[in-house]
C-alpha cells in the first residue's frame, strides 16, 4: 500500500490494475496526509513542481521560516489564475490535511479517499 500512496501523492493517478488492488474503502486519507507532511518536512513545498508565482488551479503548500502557508488559486478567465485564499499553520500535518481534504475530496481520478480511518 505504501508504494501506491507514494505514487498517488506524486502523480495523483493510479493505473487501473493498481486501483484494482485497493480495498473497497479506497486509499487511507491519514496515510496520504502523513506522506504529504513528510514531503513538506523534507522538500519544503507540495506539490513538487508548483511555486506561488505559477499559474495553477488548486492549492500549494510552502514552508516558511516557522510555518506553512497554503496558497489557493482559481482560474478566473481563460489561462488567468488569481490567488483566492491563503491559510497559515505551524503544523505540517494540519497543512497537509487541509490541502488533501480540499484538493482531493472524497474521490479523485476515480479513486476513493477514506477519511474515516
Amino acid at each position: 500500500m505504501d508504494e501506491l500512496i507514494d505514487k498517488f501523492v506524486k502523480e495523483w493517478h493510479l493505473s487501473v490494475p493498481e486501483q484494482r488492488t485497493l480495498p473497497p474503502s479506497g486509499l487511507p486519507g491519514n496515510r496520504i496526509v502523513a506522506r504529504i507532511s513528510a514531503i513538506l518536512q523534507s522538500d519544503g513545498h507540495y506539490p513538487f513542481d508548483w511555486q506561488p508565482s505559477d499559474a495553477f488551479d488548486g492549492g500549494l503548500i510552502v514552508r516558511g521560516n516557522s510555518d506553512f502557508t497554503l496558497y489557493w488559486k482559481a482560474e478566473v478567465g481563460v489561462g488567468r489564475y488569481e490567488l483566492t485564499e491563503t491559510e497559515t499553520t505551524d503544523d505540517p500535518g494540519v497543512a497537509a490535511r487541509s490541502w488533501a481534504r480540499r484538493f482531493l475530496g472524497d474521490e479523485f481520478d476515480g479513486i476513493k479517499i477514506n477519511w474515516k480511518d
